[in-house]
């Protein structure tokens, strides 16, 4: 009997953050195809033309799913020219109630007898559900 195990990857947004995650797992699951992986996509408004990249690597991995967040609250534009840290601090705190239903969603797919997802997050995102143990985090 195999096992299948599920890791979930956050990266930051922005396109490097999400290619390097396609890519860390394009490589993992060349190495174990008991894997599937899910990328939780943090979508920004000034990079559209990363989704063809994504859907064309995609297309070859099955073992491969990306779940595009909704967009959260844009801070105002001024912010990103005064502080551009705060700027993007202030849009991942807007997407942390976006990033705990998903992660809630998936989880609620797993029977309680089979072991759950690993979530690996390349920001901070501190989520209730990793807080009380639901969630093994990397």
């Amino acid at each position: 009997m195999t096992n299948n195990a599920e890791l979930i990857f956050i990266p930051s947004p922005g396109i490097g953050h999400l290619t390097s995650s396609l890519e860390f797992a394009q490589l993992l699951i060349n190495r174990d195809n008991h894997l599937s992986v899910t990328i939780l996509c943090i979508k920004i408004p000034l990079t559209p033309f990363a989704d063809s990249y994504i859907k064309s690597a995609l297309a070859s991995q099955p073992q491969i799913k990306l779940i595009d967040l909704p967009l959260g609250e844009l801070p105002p534009r001024e912010l990103i020219f005064k502080s551009p840290e705060h700027y993007i601090c202030t849009f991942i705190e807007s997407l942390k109630p976006h990033v705990k239903a998903t992660l809630e969603n998936i989880l609620s797919s797993y029977p309680r007898s089979e072991s759950q997802p690993v979530v690996s997050s390349f920001y901070s995102f501190p989520s209730e559900s990793w807080d009380r143990g639901c969630v093994q985090c990397l």
